[in-house]
């Protein structure tokens, strides 16, 4: 059973939220074709949900080139932080250094 079924209606729960989003994105949109930008794009975002997911959180939103992404844990808040920080190791060179 997911730990995310425990939320319900009318409930008080604590959240780790973690905001993320490509960094110079309308640059580097100049610079590529529209289907490159949109291929990239799927990609960074499929990328994303499988390690959020991998870490026990979901894709609370998305648009565009970034979203907000949410953590839960049932008993210990420290195990929230720690699953958002794990869960977006992401390490991609953009050319301005890794």
């Amino acid at each position: 059973m997911s730990i995310w079924s425990d939320i319900t209606k009318d409930s008080i729960q604590e959240f780790c939220f973690l905001k993320i989003d490509i960094a110079g994105h309308s640059e580097i949109s100049k610079a590529l074709r529209p289907r490159d930008v949109e291929n990239t794009l799927n990609a960074f975002e499929d990328y994303v949900e499988n390690r959020v997911t991998s870490h026990r959180g979901q894709i609370w939103s998305w648009q565009g080139d970034g979203g907000l992404c949410a953590f839960y844990e049932e008993h210990d808040e420290t195990d929230q932080f720690h699953d958002a920080v794990q869960g977006l190791d992401i390490r991609m060179k953009t050319g301005r250094g890794a």
